[in-house]
């Protein structure tokens, strides 16, 4: 299924992120998405790199936060 694939993608950015491959962390996080629109620990997850590598993320967060991620409003909340 499309939302099995799409936590495959971001279960792997997180072993990415591990060892500090940044670029692929943000490009499984946006596989995933596309993959599954709803998933909001892609979103939570890009967002996160994002802020790590100084990439615009607010908008990452609030979508997190729109799915009902609740870490995903705590960090938007900081946009603000």
């Amino acid at each position: 299924s499309s939302a099995l694939s799409a936590k495959v993608y971001v279960d792997r950015g997180i072993l990415k992120g591990g060892v500090n491959d940044y670029s692929g962390v943000i490009a499984d996080c946006t596989e995933a998405i596309r993959l599954d629109p709803e998933y909001a620990d892609a979103y939570l997850g890009r967002g996160f790199i994002k802020a790590q590598v100084e990439l615009p993320y607010c908008r990452d967060f609030k979508k997190a936060c729109d799915l009902g991620n609740a870490k995903g409003c705590e960090y938007y909340a900081d946009c603000k």
